[in-house]
């Protein structure tokens, strides 16, 4: 999600890591959800699981129990928790935004966001209180298609995350965007990317709670700048720039859901969210009973 791909990233990580182990190697492998589950139905499993919503409730029964160091904000550690065992630890952080060609009110017009996704940008709209106000709302596209049609002038707003922060931003000091309004959003998140152990070995445990907990330290949370995202600690890695404005949005407590909630309910969460931005529906108790943080 960030100007790099997580696995990159994992990588520079794992080869730090293995010069202060010798003979540990870390191997990162980026998988489809349909890939992990057919390696899973086939016996192949990892040491440790990469992951966010969306693969959660895939990977649960594949894990075992977190008893390593944990130094991250608690709001976004509840993430990883089911029935007060820690399962998943979070080590990198995003957060969503709104971009318009108008000036940004709490009531939203000529919307588009990427609905087909996993993120959740109408429940990062609905707890920070922005409604949508005109049914001109492009939905049913994925996130870059929604970008696309933003900067192509197809729809005067977007919602969008870090990653659309940085195209956008990229084309503002390009010359190429002007009189962008941008609002970062807070109280929310759950573009949370966390790590979890497999079932394995007493051995391969003790390693992977060391590559855990050194993927919590704040020198590597520093290298997160690398790649345009935001430390899960309570310290900042940026000093200026839209990065800091985004961070500083994140700073604060945020809300967020179970990174294990279920397909099902998430997919309801989803639909719900947008019907209640969207003024379809008005109870917002059904969104804030899955909300934790």
């Amino acid at each position: 999600g960030g100007s790099v791909s997580r696995q990159v990233w994992l990588e520079k990580r794992g080869i730090d890591f293995s010069k202060k182990y010798e003979g540990c190697y870390v191997v990162v492998k980026t998988m489809t959800k349909e890939q992990v589950l057919l390696n899973l139905e086939n016996g192949k499993y990892p040491n440790m699981f990469s992951f966010s919503i969306g693969l959660g409730e895939t990977v649960l029964d594949s894990l075992s129990e977190y008893n390593g160091g944990i130094y991250t904000r608690d709001d976004l550690t509840n993430g990883g928790v089911v029935n007060n065992k820690v399962f998943a630890v979070p080590y990198m952080l995003g957060g969503y935004s709104i971009f318009s060609k108008n000036e940004i009110t709490q009531n939203l017009e000529n919307v588009a966001f990427g609905d087909k996704d996993y993120n959740n940008f109408a429940i990062s709209l609905a707890v920070n209180n922005y409604k949508i106000s005109k049914n001109e709302t492009v939905t049913d596209i994925d996130s870059f298609t929604a970008y696309d049609k933003y900067i192509n002038n197809k729809i005067t707003t977007l919602i969008g995350t870090q990653r659309d922060s940085f195209r956008i931003n990229n084309r503002i000091e390009n010359g190429k965007m002007t009189n962008e309004n941008i609002s970062h959003l807070g109280k929310f998140s759950d573009l949370i990317q966390y790590i979890g152990i497999s079932k394995c070995g007493a051995k391969e445990y003790k390693m992977c709670v060391k590559f855990i907990e050194f993927l919590q330290s704040k020198e590597v949370q520093s290298t997160l700048s690398n790649i345009s995202m935001f430390s899960v600690l309570d310290n900042s890695i940026y000093n200026s720039g839209y990065l800091y404005d985004i961070e500083n949005a994140l700073k604060d407590k945020l809300k967020t859901i179970n990174v294990f909630l279920s397909d099902d309910l998430q997919k309801q969460l989803h639909d719900y969210a947008i019907d209640y931005v969207t003024g379809k529906v008005d109870d917002f108790s059904k969104i804030n009973k899955y909300l934790i943080g």
